[in-house]
C-alpha cells in the first residue's frame, strides 16, 4: 500500500502495523493512504470508495488517517467504544489505537469493493458495526503476535521440586 505522510511521524513508525492490517483485507492493494496532521489530540480516519484527489476516474480508494502531532504517549492507556455493538476495548498505546483505526478504515475498503452493504442508513449503520468488529479482532490477533514475540525471546527454566 502507498503512504502519503504530511506529518512530522517517520513513516517507518507505522509501517509494520499498515503492512499487517493489509495482510487481512480483501482488496488492500486497491486503496492508497494519506496521513494528515490532526489539530486535535485524537487519531481519526475516513475511508473513500474513489480516491477524491483523482476524481471520477480513479480506480483505488483512499484511507485518510488524522495523526495528532503532538505527545500521543500521555493519551494512554484509555477506553474506547466507537458504537454500542462492540464492547469497549482498552488501548494500552498509540500503536493499538493506530491499528483500530487504520482496520476501521479498510474494512470500509472492503465492504465498498464487495459491495457488502446498502447505500441507506441502515446500511451505512451496519458497515459501521462491521468495520469495528472487523478491528477489534484484529487488535486482538495483533495482541496475540506482539505476546508471542516477546515469549519467543524469553528464557525458560527448569525448576526441580
Amino acid at each position: 500500500m502507498d503512504i502519503e505522510n504530511e506529518t512530522t511521524t517517520p513513516t517507518k513508525k507505522f509501517r509494520s502495523i499498515v503492512d499487517f492490517v493489509c495482510k487481512h483485507v480483501d482488496f488492500s492493494y486497491m486503496a492508497s493512504m494519506q496521513i494528515l496532521k490532526s489539530r486535535k489530540p485524537l487519531l481519526a480516519g475516513m475511508a473513500y470508495k474513489k480516491d477524491p484527489r483523482r476524481g471520477c476516474r480513479s480506480t483505488e480508494s483512499l484511507v485518510r488517517i488524522w495523526l495528532p502531532d503532538q505527545n500521543i504517549p500521555q493519551l494512554y492507556p484509555k477506553i474506547s467504544q466507537y458504537v454500542q455493538e462492540v464492547p469497549a476495548i482498552r488501548l494500552n498505546s498509540w500503536e493499538e489505537e493506530w491499528l483500530v483505526v487504520i482496520s476501521h478504515e479498510m474494512a470500509h475498503v472492503q465492504d465498498f469493493w464487495n459491495e457488502t452493504f446498502q447505500d441507506t442508513e441502515q446500511g451505512r449503520y451496519d458497515a459501521e458495526v462491521a468495520a469495528e468488529s472487523f478491528a477489534v479482532k484484529l487488535l486482538g490477533l495483533y495482541r496475540a503476535q506482539q505476546t508471542k514475540k516477546r515469549c519467543r525471546g524469553s528464557k525458560t527454566i527448569d525448576i526441580a521440586v
